[in-house]
């Protein structure tokens, strides 16, 4: 699915399953989910679950990468944001106020750190 980028940015959550691998964002390494444990001498399959906020350029936002020998890709999913939480709080208002606010928040750190020299390999293009 493509969208457009509009001036608010687009929010969405991306949820990666492998096993014997790690994912690391600009915050650092993710904490993950245990799906399965693994067998002897093989790896455990692990979910790994990030949401992004706001994003308004095109940018690295994730890396996955091997952390062991024995390792394999599952499934990635990636969920837009905006409605499930529209709905969630579309009879509270003071929901909808706190989350307002919490976007500002965050859209003024990301207008600080734009480029390379601020984050790194996650920097906007």
């Amino acid at each position: 699915k493509q969208h457009k980028l509009s001036s608010d940015g687009v929010s969405f959550k991306v949820e990666a399953t492998v096993r014997g691998m790690s994912c690391r964002t600009e915050d650092g390494l993710l904490q993950h989910e245990v799906i399965s444990k693994g067998q002897k001498f093989e790896a455990s399959w692990r979910k790994f679950t990030s949401v992004f906020t706001e994003e308004k350029s095109s940018r690295l936002l994730a890396v996955l990468f091997r952390s062991g020998q024995d390792y394999e890709f599952g499934s990635i999913h990636c969920k837009e944001e905006t409605a499930v939480i529209r709905s969630e709080c579309s009879s509270k208002q003071e929901k909808i106020t706190s989350y307002n606010s919490l976007h500002e928040d965050i859209s003024k750190k990301n207008q600080k750190m734009n480029g390379y020299k601020d984050r790194g390999i996650f920097g906007a293009i």
